[in-house]
């Protein structure tokens, strides 16, 4: 996908004779074609995250974040799901998560834990992606 109509302030935009560009209030994505199942079918071995919540910008210079996964979070071997497992913290940049995108459903609605942004985007089967530590439930 491309990027557009990035954020431009209008301090930004005067100093360099650009139009404002709000902050957007949604995220919408398009999809592919895959369903759940043949994602999960088709790793061999990962996770399958169901939700993440308390996501917080750690570096704004690369797009770093974090936060935690909860309620859902699944080993799949063999291309089946096997346990659940514990939660963790993960530290990803939403870019690299997007370059590693190797399938994804078609899009829908979804609710999300914080705040009120409305997302229309589809579940995505991700190559890599970093977990640094176990997040025990309380």
């Amino acid at each position: 996908g491309v990027q557009r109509n990035l954020f431009v302030s209008r301090y930004w935009a005067q100093e360099k004779s650009l139009e404002p560009v709000p902050t957007g209030t949604n995220i919408i994505m398009k999809g592919g074609s895959a369903t759940l199942d043949e994602l999960i079918a088709s790793t061999e071995y990962g996770l399958l995250v169901t939700s993440f919540w308390y996501i917080r910008e750690v570096d704004p210079q690369t797009i770093l974040h974090t936060g935690l996964t909860r309620d859902g979070l699944f080993l799949i071997e063999g291309g089946e799901i096997t346990r659940p497992v514990v939660n963790f913290r993960w530290n990803e940049s939403p870019a690299a998560v997007l370059r590693s995108i190797e399938a994804m459903t078609t899009s829908e609605r979804v609710v999300t834990r914080e705040g009120y942004l409305p997302i229309v985007a589809p579940a995505a089967k991700i190559g890599e992606f970093r977990f640094s530590s176990i997040s025990p439930s309380t």
